[in-house]
């Protein structure tokens, strides 16, 4: 019985259970039909994701095409649809198979509007039937009739060198084409901009009011200030013990105008006419090696260095800014030094003969002076030594020796171009600002020349490319902006870099110095790929910030096989029909005929 009492419960649970088991049934119908909904809706986003991607390329090809449009008379619908057929036929793959179902072209009342329409195929999304998703863009020019104010910064290095006459031809073309089509409403002015490891801004009066004539910039006279050349014998001195640091005891640091070296600092500084060139210029004790070292003062002025060569006066290459500075058209004031212009200053390298004739393998670039050997003495191996580089006695100390330019002949130097010798080696032809006469643009390119040394510095090109068009100072010719279209038309051959050197600043001298720049060098990676990623940066941000200001610019990448170069000038053009690559002397000449009819006759403007 208890047996029997204990099952007759159970009877009824059975068909409870039963429906336990459909109901667990229908719920996972229902939510196999949910995973596949969910799954077609995310299928959706990602191919909606896919759409958006295409868009944005086809857009690039509408652009590309209406620009094409104009000029080419019955024939234009065919160039439209011939241009924007090829692009995507050029970008297949990265257009995920797209065909265009439609291509408009029709001309407007000023210009030319082209409209593309194609099928994007999906993947995912076909789970719930959809198996295309439509794109359509449009894209419309119209004829320039504003004033138009062009800047042509152009590539001058070494590298060009067999390229000159076609870059020539192809400036010269879009100057003459520019002019010959501007309109009776509109006026044109074009500047020039030349440029290598640095750009010349000329080196007249108006020059000299943005300069930094007091030598108070954050980076002016960097790689002397402070620098250890020389010492005082009979201080104390332990072998192997670094130097002083600056201000300790009586070192004989010649920034101290006290005493002794009183006469040393005025004659150094400018003070006092400078002294003959004989071991008598330097007062009584002084040597110039150990055991007690002495420093350079710790305020160089390059104008001071200037001022003691009767033979070099500055010509007109400047340093950038010092940051933010170097990538803004923010103009020159007295009241904040960083923002005014540091003069180009290559000093003069240890003298070639005297490391031939103590076994040195390498030679100097920039040899234009007596290193004045007769101020330091023949104690052997100064700093350790290392075989090869410090020698018995070291030529290297005259690398940073302000003295030897006191009283120098300059007889060395050389500025006839393309190599150089001097304070201003490297130093390319000056800026041709804005100017209106079509004939003096013309004879200013035809005067250009490659100038061996230093490196390549796009970015302190756009810079001044950029200050030429800007309504202010410096070069202050500009319209306001909004008031004149400002255009940059921007060719290089290379990638941003400076050239090496053998010697303690490991580089030739560019325009943010030399790349050792005894502790104030402005690239925070002192390898020659450092300085390409930190000049790389900074024209990335003068190009965004000249844009930003209204500034359109068109590239032209030369023979440029580096993909991250190609990418930089890529994102430097306004708009990707703006970049153009040319690996031939004729595709550079064709380049530039290409931009003029585009800045001529059409411009984007929706």
């Amino acid at each position: 019985m208890s047996f029997a009492t204990r099952r007759s419960p159970a009877a009824p649970r059975r068909p409870v259970s039963r429906f336990a088991r459909d109901e667990r049934g229908n719920v996972a119908v229902l939510f196999g039909f949910a995973v596949v909904a969910v799954f077609g809706i995310g299928g959706m986003a990602l191919d909606y994701g896919r759409a958006s991607a295409v868009r944005a390329d086809l857009q690039s090809a509408a652009d590309s095409a209406v620009l094409a449009a104009k000029g080419n008379g019955p024939d234009e619908a065919a160039v439209v649809r011939a241009r924007a057929e090829a692009f995507v036929a050029a970008n297949a793959q990265r257009l995920h198979g797209v065909t265009l179902s439609d291509v408009e072209a029709s001309p407007t009342s000023d210009g030319y509007r082209v409209r593309l329409a194609a099928d994007v195929p999906t993947t995912i999304a076909r789970v719930l039937g959809v198996e295309t998703i439509p794109v359509t863009v449009t894209s419309e020019a119209r004829s320039a009739t504003e004033d138009l104010e062009i800047a042509l910064v152009l590539d001058n290095t070494g590298s060009m060198s067999g390229f000159m006459d076609d870059l020539k031809d192809g400036a010269r073309d879009l100057v003459n084409q520019v002019f010959a089509n501007a309109g009776a409403s509109s006026a044109v002015r074009m500047a020039v901009v030349p440029y290598a490891g640095g750009v010349n801004i000329g080196n007249g009066a108006r020059q000299m009011a943005w300069m930094d004539v007091n030598g108070d910039a954050q980076h002016h006279g960097g790689s002397y200030e402070w620098f250890y050349f020389g010492y005082e014998p009979g201080c104390s001195y332990t072998p192997g013990s670094p130097p002083p640091s600056p201000g300790s005891g009586t070192y004989g640091w010649l920034a101290d105008p006290i005493g002794k070296l009183a006469g040393l600092a005025r004659e150094l500084l400018g003070i006092a006419p400078a002294a003959a060139a004989v071991a008598g210029d330097v007062p009584a004790p002084f040597n110039f090696a150990d055991p007690c070292w002495i420093a350079a003062p710790s305020k160089v002025n390059h104008f001071d260095l200037f001022a003691m060569i009767p033979n070099a006066p500055w010509k007109g290459c400047v340093e950038a800014r010092a940051e933010p500075y170097d990538v803004t058209d923010e103009p020159p004031s007295a009241g904040d030094p960083d923002t005014l212009f540091v003069p180009w200053f290559w000093k003069d390298e240890p003298d070639n003969a005297t490391l031939a004739a103590q076994g040195v393998t390498w030679t100097s670039s920039n040899d234009y002076l007596p290193d004045r050997l007769d101020l330091r003495d023949n104690l052997p191996d100064h700093n350790g030594n290392v075989p090869g580089r410090f020698t018995d006695p070291w030529v290297g100390w005259g690398f940073n020796n302000v003295l030897k330019y006191t009283g120098a002949d300059g007889i060395g130097i050389d500025e006839s171009g393309p190599d150089t010798k001097g304070p201003n080696k490297a130093c390319p032809d000056p800026i041709l600002p804005l100017s209106a006469d079509r004939d003096e643009v013309v004879a200013t390119i035809d005067s250009l020349s490659h100038w061996n040394g230093s490196g390549t510095n796009t970015a302190e090109g756009v810079a001044w490319g950029w200050r030429g068009l800007s309504p202010s100072e410096p070069f202050d010719e500009g319209a306001a902006y909004g008031e004149a279209r400002k255009v940059m038309v921007l060719m290089t051959d290379g990638v941003n870099n400076v050239d090496p050197a053998p010697h303690d600043s490991m580089s030739d001298y560019s325009a943010y110095g030399f790349l050792q720049q005894w502790g104030a060098s402005r690239v925070a990676e002192q390898t020659y790929e450092g300085f390409k990623e930190h000049a790389d940066q900074r024209m990335s941000e003068v190009c965004t910030n000249a844009k930003a200001a209204g500034v359109t610019i068109y590239t032209v990448a030369f023979n440029v096989s580096n993909q991250t170069t190609l990418d930089l000038l890529s994102n430097c053009a306004s708009q990707p029909p703006y970049a153009y690559t040319a690996d031939t002397a004729d595709e550079l000449i064709e380049a530039f005929r290409l931009i003029a009819g585009s800045l001529s006759e059409l411009r984007l403007s929706r």
